[in-house]
This record gives C-alpha cells, structure tokens and sequence, in this order.
C-alpha cells in the first residue's frame, strides 16, 4: 500500500466513525484518527536535493569553460601545421567534442533547475502535511462531546496530507520524467563496438543535418549491437561502408539504416545511392527524413496526409516508420512516383496487410472504405512496422479512463524519448453535415517528449503538441481539430 492509499482508506473510516451509544457501539473516531497519523508523509530531504542541484549547477559552469575552449580550438586556434584535409578532419572532431560537452552543459542545467523545482515542492508539500498532521492531532484530543467538530477537524486534516501526498507523488513523477529524458540525450556512451573508438563515437554521436541530431541514443545502442552480433565478413563490410563515409551525416544514416534492422547488403544498396550526396546535408535531410515532423508548410502536410482514404492506421505507422528507418524513406523519396504518391500507395500496402490481420479476405476496394483498421490490424502493423524496426515489441493497451492514462505516461515518455513511436487511437462525437453527431476514431502517433508536452503526429498532414495532463485528462481535440478528445488505446513498446 502506498501512503496516499493508506490515507484515503483512513479518511473512509473517518466519514464512516459514528458516536458511542449505550454501552455496547464502540466509538471508532479516535482509532481512525490514530490510523492516519501513522501515515508516515512525503519522504526526503529538500536540503539534500538543493545540494544536489547545486553540484550540477557547478559542473555545468565547469563544463561551459571547457566547451567554450573546444568551441574556440576547433574554429581558430589548429596548429598552423594542419592545413587542407587534415585541419578539416581535426576540426570536424574537436568541435564534435565540443557538441558533446554542450550537451553536457545544458543537460546540467535543466536537471540543476528540475531538482531545485522538485526541492521547493517537497518542502511545500511536507509543510502541507504538517498542517494535515496539526489537525488530525488537535481533533484526536477533543472531547466526545464535541464528536461532531472533532470528526470535520478529522476530515479535513487528512484531506489535507492526502492533497500533500497528492503533491508530492505529482513533483516526484514530473522530476522523473524529466530525468528520463534528459538521459537520453547521452549518446556517445551507446556506441558500444571495439572497433569503434571513443572520438568516432563521440562524432557519430553527435553528427547533426538539417533537421538536427541524426541518430538517438537507443539507435546507437541498437547499432551497436547488431554490429557486435555480424560475422565478420558482414562486419568488414559495414566498417568498410563506414570508412569510406564522406561526411559524419553519412556514416550517421549508414548507423541509423543498421539500427533499424536492415541487412548488410540492404545498407550497401542503401549507401550506393546517398554516398553521391554524403557532403549534402540539405539533400540527405530531404530524402532520409520524414519533414512533415518538422514543418507546418501546407505542401508537406499535403504530402504527408492519409487524404480522402480512411487508412489513418497505415499512414501514422508508415510516417512513423519512415522516420526511424531512412531505407524505407529513400525508398519512397525517390520513387518513380514521386513521394507523395508512393507515401499514398505504401498506405494502401499496409492498409490491405492490417485488414488481412483483421480477418477481412476482401481488403480495400473503395478509398471510402468506413471500416478502418480494429484493434487486430493496429496491433499488427505496430509490431510488423514499428517493432522490427526499433527492436521492441509492441502491447495493446486499453487507455478507457484518466487513471488508465495516467498509468502509461511514464512509459510513453521513455519510449519515445528513446525514438520509438507509439501509436494512439483517439475518439468522439463528431457533428456531421447534417448536424447530427456521430462518434468516430482516429489514429495518431506521438513521436517525441519534452518536460510535459508530448509531440504527436497527425496522419492528416501536421504536428502538434499536447500536454500529458490534455492526454490523462481526454483533451486532446486539438490534434485534429474536432470533438475527437478522448485517447482510448495506445500501442505500447513493452519495457
């Protein structure tokens, strides 16, 4: 049992006590009373914390010198001895470093500054349930005679340590969270390979295009183990891929395209077509990675909807996909159809595949098609789509109530944190045209986390963010722009 459970089993039994009467009713005040002063409060120290914060807040300032120092090396202070090719070399790496160090300095920062938060909110919240405390004590001490105001003084003092358990279980969460996120911002260390050394990790770690930071943490460890895992004829082929990189950015996506679970000769192919462009970034970013995530120019959005077909299943999973595994986006991107088209088409592929998992021998004929995809077919493209490409299994998870939300907040924030998508169906009565009402479904993803908002993507062509207090609470309208608020299942990557 947790203390906020042992208190509002306390506070029933407060509202539930009656007074003696006669001999034989035995008065249950005073025990309930006693039950919730046992209740030990929010635990910690906000002293501690402050000390913690306070080494971070240090190390940062000591970390910002440092960077400031590779900053300088790296853009004017090489030996005059390294010129041409050599000095470029040494200068990409010490500023790659010096991007390492940078992140280190922000990362510092936000955790100094969340646990300072998370120290004034213990301090409060403990202050609270001192008051909750105060009370319950000074009611217990009143005489039976004055049972009725003794009872109120009961409720309210332990509906004041459960608003302070309330508090602080709140604080605790958001602090977390926040921590979770921020470790995953540590990338360098996930290239685990003996045959990558420390300054190439550190490069590939932070090699960044147009769209910023190529590779997350998860897609280098993933990498690295499938790397660790190849025979050796396929290991030399990769590393020889790697060597005749013409850029961080290219190498990069050669990392991304082997994380994502492609094959040796699937990543030949797939850098026999980039490595012309290796110097590109503008040209890379455009062709490996999905820019409906990052922009809200009308045209991309109109690329990147689902359209009039009602395959918002397939499209939020294809994009999702697309956007951990930059095989598939080349592929689409370069197709004779040209992208928008292919992305249409690729929709109906998977469309037709969920609708076969769902048991439907007649998949989509008619691009008005009502039906959509079920809970079999959602499932399904998840694990098929997602899972094999970022190495984890997918469950279906039924979100019907704020309680039910709640529960996988933390989970969809690692998750995505970590690069991996999560497939959200939402709901509600929509107005028709004829100004009846008619509840409708909708699948979106939620693609990335940052403090509390969670990014998601909408298959009809846009990003938005949302709050995890829109998705616990069923307010999530904003996404689509109608009455569809509430989230009602989610895909969860299992842990």
């Amino acid at each position: 049992m947790s203390s906020l459970s042992d208190l509002q089993d306390a506070l029933q039994q407060i509202q539930r006590s009656t007074p003696m009467v006669g001999r034989f009713m035995f008065d249950s005040l005073p025990g309930a009373i006693g039950q919730a002063l046992a209740v030990p409060g929010p635990p910690g120290s906000p002293s501690v914390v402050d000390a913690q914060a306070e080494d971070y807040r240090k190390a940062g300032a000591q970390a910002a010198v440092v960077e400031a120092d590779l900053t300088h090396v790296s853009s004017s202070a090489l030996p005059r001895a390294w010129t041409g090719p050599v000095a470029e070399t040494a200068a990409q790496a010490v500023a790659s470093v010096a991007a390492e160090v940078a992140t280190t300095v922000t990362v510092l920062g936000q955790a100094a500054a969340a646990m300072a938060q998370w120290s004034a909110e213990l301090s409060a919240a403990q202050t609270l349930d001192r008051s909750g405390t105060a009370e319950l004590t000074a009611a217990q001490q009143q005489p039976m005679s004055q049972f009725d105001a003794a009872k109120q003084a009961a409720v309210n003092g332990c509906e004041t340590r459960i608003q302070a358990a309330r508090n602080a279980a709140a604080g605790a969460q958001t602090l977390a969270n926040l921590l979770t996120q921020l470790a995953a911002q540590a990338r360098a260390e996930r290239v685990d390979s003996p045959d990558i050394d420390p300054l190439g990790a550190v490069e590939l770690a932070n090699a960044s295009g147009t769209g910023g930071d190529i590779l997350t943490a998860a897609e280098l460890s993933r990498a690295s183990t499938r790397l660790n895992s190849m025979n050796p004829a396929d290991r030399a082929a990769f590393e020889q891929l790697l060597q005749s990189s013409s850029s961080p950015q290219e190498a990069a996506y050669l990392w991304q395209a082997l994380a994502a679970g492609n094959s040796i000769s699937q990543v030949q192919q797939f850098d026999s077509v980039i490595h012309a462009h290796g110097s590109d970034p503008d040209w890379l970013y455009q062709h490996l990675s999905p820019t409906v995530l990052d922009s809200a120019d009308p045209g991309i959005g109109n690329t990147y909807s689902q359209g009039a077909v009602n395959d918002c299943v397939a499209a939020s999973t294809v994009v999702a996909e697309a956007k951990v595994n930059p095989v598939l986006m080349l592929q689409l991107s370069t197709s004779s159809l040209g992208l928008q088209q292919a992305l249409q088409q690729e929709y109906l592929n998977q469309y037709d595949l969920a609708q076969l998992a769902e048991g439907n021998q007649d998949p989509l004929k008619d691009p008005a098609d009502p039906d959509g995809v079920g809970p079999k077919g959602v499932d399904f493209l998840a694990n098929k789509d997602l899972g094999s490409v970022t190495g984890t299994a997918y469950q279906s998870v039924d979100v019907n109530s704020s309680s039910d939300r709640q529960a996988t907040v933390p989970q969809i924030e690692q998750s995505v944190s970590s690069g991996t998508p999560v497939p959200m169906d939402i709901g509600g009565d929509v107005k028709q045209p004829d100004g009846s009402t008619k509840w409708e479904g909708h699948q979106v993803m939620i693609i990335g986390a940052s403090g509390d908002q969670l990014e998601v993507y909408n298959p009809w062509g846009s990003t938005s963010w949302i709050s995890t207090s829109d998705y616990v609470n069923g307010n999530v309208g904003s996404i689509t722009g109608t009455t569809m608020n509430t989230p009602f299942h989610v895909e969860i990557p299992k842990q």
